[in-house]
């Protein structure tokens, strides 16, 4: 089990570039929501990070954001946090806006990328991450 941090983020000025966003999640301004579980969803700034680092300065949420991400699957998905400005509202990465997070209603279909944290004692034993032939880890 994990302790993941799921405080939300301000949509008018937690977007406003990685690090803000890391601090409504689980830095400075943590609203103290944590959930114990095995698996989770990807941090919007996790998301946010994996840009060139040019983009780590700039709003998450300017259309073509994926373009230089390593993350970006080319798809909507679901993220980690939610929004605190309204109820039934999580953030995304949307497909038609180039990899841009957005919020949207919660009863939305998207795609999920279950993500775990590694203890120091894991090891990758095999798999190249697809469907047909997924990563183990001892």
């Amino acid at each position: 089990m994990h302790s993941w941090k799921v405080g939300g983020i301000s949509y008018n000025n937690g977007l406003s570039n990685a690090n803000v966003a890391y601090n409504y999640e689980v830095g400075d301004y943590q609203n103290g929501f944590v959930e114990e579980m095995k698996i989770g969803l990807m941090y919007v700034s996790d998301y946010g990070y994996a840009a060139s680092s040019q983009y780590w300065e700039q709003s998450l949420n300017i259309s073509d954001y994926g373009n230089n991400n390593w993350l970006y699957i080319n798809s909507h998905e679901w993220l980690l946090s939610f929004c605190l400005d309204a109820e039934n509202i999580a953030y995304h990465l949307h497909l038609n806006f180039g990899g841009a997070i957005y919020a949207s209603l919660i009863t939305n279909s998207m795609v999920i990328r279950p993500t775990f944290y590694l203890n120091s004692n894991v090891a990758y034993v095999d798999g190249d991450g697809t469907q047909s032939d997924p990563y183990r880890v001892n």
